[in-house]
């Protein structure tokens, strides 16, 4: 079992969340008006996608600064940028599943053959509002005996403030984190 960094404290959390929110209203992903968020509109600009990428990564890191995963895994199309830049940051490998025909992605699915039993995961994606996404990812990740460490979303758009996700297949439950939690509908129409 992996051991987690304890979680970041109130004040660097805060400071997180106020970062990401102005990196996503300055990439014009945040509309007040009729309450939408495009968190894929915020991967359009690659130095800020690096700046949220190294915020995730943390999630990703022991104590000692070493990580404490052997990959990131993609769990939608703009969840590939993400899980790229932060493994890259990470120095570890990245999982980019395609996705199904529903628009689920399913990361360890073509790369199960790559994914050997037991191999620490941290699973990331632009946002989470429902757990189809991110379910269907856990139970890829499981069927092949992959160790999800963590999920990191950037946005948390249920209105819930969920700090876990439970797998569909295996009951287990996962640490969800976020960034920023902002109760929006999500226009997921770009990616």
């Amino acid at each position: 079992m992996t051991t987690v960094r304890p979680a970041l404290d109130a004040a660097l959390r805060r400071t997180i969340a106020l970062r990401t929110e102005a990196l996503l209203r300055a990439a014009g992903a945040v509309h007040d008006g009729d309450g939408r968020l495009e968190p894929d509109r915020m991967l359009e600009d690659p130095a800020a996608t690096s700046d949220l990428c190294a915020f995730v990564a943390e999630h990703g890191r022991g104590l000692d600064l070493e990580p404490l995963v052997d990959y990131v895994a993609a769990t939608s199309a703009g969840g590939r940028i993400l899980a790229f830049e932060t493994a890259r940051q990470l120095g570890v490998r990245c999982l980019l599943g395609d996705a199904a025909p529903d628009g689920v992605a399913a990361p360890a699915r073509p790369f199960s053959h790559a994914i050997e039993r037991g191999a620490r995961i941290l699973l990331v994606d632009a946002s989470v509002s429902a757990d189809e996404t991110l379910a269907a990812a856990i139970e890829a990740i499981e069927s092949v005996g992959g160790e999800i460490v963590e999920c990191v979303v950037l946005v948390d758009a249920s209105g819930a403030g969920r700090a876990t996700i439970t797998s569909p297949a295996s009951d287990r439950v996962y640490p969800l984190r976020s960034l920023w939690q902002h109760d929006f509908e999500l226009d997921v129409s770009a990616g």
